[in-house]
């Protein structure tokens, strides 16, 4: 069993995965396989990119079918925040929203996102809370 190209959406996701690792992710429009470490842990960034404001990005990423007999072992956490300080909404940090560098995504809350990842792609999610590359925004005026 494998699981299709997607992008984690929680914030801050970490893998721990046995020797037999059929975990591809995609690099320069490659799929590229992450060879297990002993005692490594793999950690995504997922949708953290939005609390970031892009400082640091999620990768899409995909399990391919395992043809070995041995068996692959992985034990995921996820962490998917439910409420911000202002109610509902979450959006990019406010010390990372500057006049140099504008809220990146417009503010959202989880339920919304779950809706989303229930009737679409997932590697399309930061793409439907992106703000618009011509709307102006800032800390203040996030919509």
């Amino acid at each position: 069993m494998g699981l299709n190209p997607h992008m984690d959406q929680s914030v801050f996701p970490l893998l721990m995965q046995n020797r037999v690792s059929r975990l591809q992710v995609k690099h320069d429009q490659k799929w590229v396989e992450v060879k297990p470490k002993d005692g490594g842990i793999i950690v995504n960034i997922g949708d953290l990119q939005i609390f970031l404001n892009d400082l640091y990005q999620s990768v899409e990423h995909r399990v391919m079918e395992n043809s070995s007999r041995d068996p692959r072992v992985s034990i995921g956490v996820f962490f998917r925040p439910e409420k911000s300080e202002d109610g509902d909404y979450n959006r990019p940090l406010a010390k990372l929203v500057t006049p140099e560098k504008l809220a990146l995504y417009q503010k959202f809350n989880m339920g919304e996102v779950r809706k989303l990842v229930k009737s679409n792609d997932s590697r399309l999610i930061h793409n439907q809370i992106r703000v618009y590359p011509n709307r102006r925004l800032n800390a203040n005026n996030i919509i």
